[in-house]
């Protein structure tokens, strides 16, 4: 899904304001991770003055944050090979599990091009067909290796409707070998795409709402004749389409535990929605701030959770240079604290590989050949699960024509925290902040690049991302190395500093 951008400033947990007023300011010295290196140097760039404040006491801004916000998104093809989900993956489970606490959604357009048999593998190597000891594989990985992750899990409706029981089979061995793993199974991957491509041409809401029930009835049927409690499930997961999801939670949402849907940055298949480059990612989307509450909304008829199960920055694969550039980290850091201060309960970044995508440029976690690396996606959920964030607070940015966005919020461990993300290409940020305690520190942890060639920070390319100083290591671990703090006076403002272009900024008040 994608939604068109206008905006050029987003409200965030308060208000935001600017004007086209930019006054000047020096560089003070607070990005020197741009000195110069044998490469060369950046090209000096102007400061325009952006300022926060904070509003204390004026209390929290939403609800607390779900511990699982954070997820993974595979399609169901990875779960027919070992070669992601298996325990010799060391760095693919260090990677993981440096996330923290998540979900793993499997589905996808392979869900529905996935078929079910009722025995073990033998010596069939398809990844067109699941069997019982794929799905146990997958379960050992997960409670073994991820102790601290659910599995949702997508079911082959697209192509199975005409024999459900085929899937009743995979739901009652699934369900038994994930037992208390099992967020829910998914049904209907992207129904509303259907029609032409899995259903006749003119495949409408009302066929999709009746295929959905006698699917869901079959397998609900099944665990019935077993004696077992009836799975929980979620979705389904439309491409985009509103009054689907309208419809569907008026008439299901006592059905389904958590509602879901798609969304990415940038369609592809729809030039219209938006420019698949760095500048038109960066660019606030106006689609998804109007679309969001909607959404939300549907999901609260039921007062049921609402997640991205599937989302990222351009969809099919995403595009090289845009995807995989850092400037991708601080579009999906962005993205990840816009969702959760409006309310969304969890998002699922899509990666893995795809038999339809040659190269999936947008995956957190790059698979070449067995080596495993971090990208620049990755270190947007390493800087959330950093963050630990409990719960949004109120404060106001005056973003003087900026495109930049900013976020004041307690943490787990009780203490408060700003991110400050400048998304900039060519323009640093002076930040001025107010109504902090008297002398307060704050410790900086810095989302940056570590290129030198350039003026143009956001187009470093996979590999020139580092997070507090530090990049993730070849066996998939991270630790900080490099931190920095600023302090407020004894009236609880802090002066001007300098945050530069393409630049987020996590800051803890101590």
């Amino acid at each position: 899904m994608k939604l068109i951008k206008l905006l050029s400033c987003l409200l965030i947990g308060g208000a935001c304001l600017y004007s086209c007023s930019k006054s000047k300011l020096p560089d003070d010295g607070s990005n020197a991770d741009a000195a110069s290196s044998k490469k060369g140097v950046f090209t000096p760039l102007s400061t325009t003055a952006v300022s926060l404040a904070i509003n204390d006491p004026g209390g929290y801004a939403g609800s607390v944050i779900p511990s699982d916000f954070t997820g993974l998104s595979y399609e169901t093809s990875t779960v027919c090979t070992d070669d992601y989900f298996n325990s010799g993956n060391t760095t693919f489970i260090n990677l993981i599990n440096g996330l923290g606490k998540g979900v793993i959604r499997i589905g996808g357009n392979a869900a529905d091009k996935t078929f079910w048999h009722n025995t073990t593998r033998g010596s069939d190597t398809r990844d067109t067909v699941i069997y019982q000891d794929d799905i146990t594989r997958f379960n050992s990985f997960v409670e073994n290796e991820l102790p601290d992750w659910k599995i949702m899990f997508g079911l082959n409706m697209g192509n199975s409707n005409t024999n459900a029981t085929i899937a009743r089979q995979e739901a009652l061995y699934a369900s038994d070998v994930f037992g208390s793993r099992l967020l829910a199974f998914e049904l209907g991957n992207e129904a509303d795409l259907w029609g032409g491509y899995l259903k006749p041409p003119g495949y409408s809401r009302i066929n999709f709402f009746s295929d959905w029930t006698n699917f869901r009835s079959t397998i609900n049927g099944g665990f019935t004749s077993a004696g077992e409690p009836l799975p929980p499930y979620a979705g389904p997961t439309f491409a985009g389409n509103i009054p689907w999801l309208d419809d569907f939670t008026t008439s299901y949402i006592n059905d389904v535990a958590i509602v879901n849907h798609h969304y990415y940055n940038v369609s592809q298949s729809n030039p219209s929605t938006g420019s698949a480059t760095i500048a038109g990612m960066l660019e606030p989307d106006n689609g998804l701030i109007t679309n969001l509450p909607t959404f939300i909304s549907y999901a609260a008829k039921g007062n049921k959770p609402f997640r991205f199960s599937e989302c990222n920055s351009i969809s099919n694969g995403g595009v090289n240079g845009v995807s995989n550039a850092f400037a991708s980290a601080l579009w999906g850091i962005d993205y990840m604290f816009y969702c959760a201060s409006k309310g969304v309960d969890g998002v699922n970044f899509h990666g893995g590989l795809n038999p339809a995508i040659n190269a999936p440029y947008y995956t957190p976690i790059k698979n070449n050949s067995g080596t495993y690396t971090a990208t620049p996606i990755y270190y947007a959920m390493l800087m959330w699960k950093i963050s630990a964030i409990n719960q949004f607070r109120k404060a106001a940015l005056t973003a003087n024509g900026l495109n930049v966005t900013s976020y004041y919020f307690q943490r787990t461990d009780g203490k408060r925290a700003i991110l400050f993300i400048n998304k900039e290409e060519t323009e640093n940020a002076g930040l001025s902040i107010s109504g902090l305690p008297a002398n307060a520190v704050l410790t900086l942890h810095k989302l940056t690049t570590d290129a030198t060639v350039t003026s143009n920070y956001a187009a470093a390319l996979t590999g020139k991302v580092m997070l507090a100083g530090s990049k993730v290591d070849a066996n998939g671990n991270w630790a900080s190395s490099s931190t920095s703090t600023v302090t407020a006076n004894g009236s609880g403002n802090v002066s001007t500093f300098t945050i530069r272009a393409a630049q987020a900024v996590l800051m803890v008040i101590n």
